[in-house]
């Protein structure tokens, strides 16, 4: 399947104009130039200064680069397309700290959680447990060039799923 796959984006590429321009597009260095100009690296560069200036306590959740600093309409705010560099602006270095390693501690207890039912060779339940547990990575890796989080449902489903998986480990 995967070698399906990466033919199918390889033709894609090669055969849908709009598609292979726009991909050529976003490798090509006219892009990191009008993205430092006004796009998303420009963005993170102030993101990441702000986060140097307010290095340890950040700048207080909710007062930087988010829908609740947009909707309040907080000076100098716009919206951060990166989850963890909002994290580390608003909370500093022990708020992002504390988020990783959450987050970190999830990643951990669903590998043991796989490794748990593949040993017990219960094959419908580690195939629901590989498939929350891949669910849960498409959003942390997501949240890279993104703020999935601010969407309260997505926020609520990955927590949700995250305690389905806990359960799991449990039951």
């Amino acid at each position: 399947l995967i070698i399906v796959l990466i033919a199918a984006v390889v033709g894609i590429y090669l055969f849908v104009p709009s598609v292979g321009s726009r991909i050529s597009y976003l490798l090509s260095p006219e892009y990191i130039v009008s993205s430092l100009r006004g796009g998303r690296l420009v963005r993170w560069q102030t993101g990441l200064n702000m986060f140097m200036e307010n290095f340890i306590f950040g700048v207080g959740l909710g007062h930087f680069g988010g829908a609740v600093a947009m909707n309040n309409n907080i000076p100098g705010t716009f919206y951060m397309d990166n989850y963890y560099l909002k994290t580390a602006v608003e909370g500093g270095i022990l708020g992002l700290g504390a988020f990783l390693i959450l987050v970190v501690n999830v990643m951990i207890w669903g590998m043991r959680t796989i490794y748990r039912l593949g040993r017990v060779q219960d094959r419908e339940r580690f195939n629901f447990a590989v498939s929350i547990f891949s669910g849960l990575a498409g959003v942390l890796a997501h949240n890279l060039v993104e703020n999935v989080f601010e969407v309260p449902m997505m926020n609520t489903y990955f927590w949700l799923l995250t305690a389905v998986l806990m359960y799991i480990w449990y039951e």
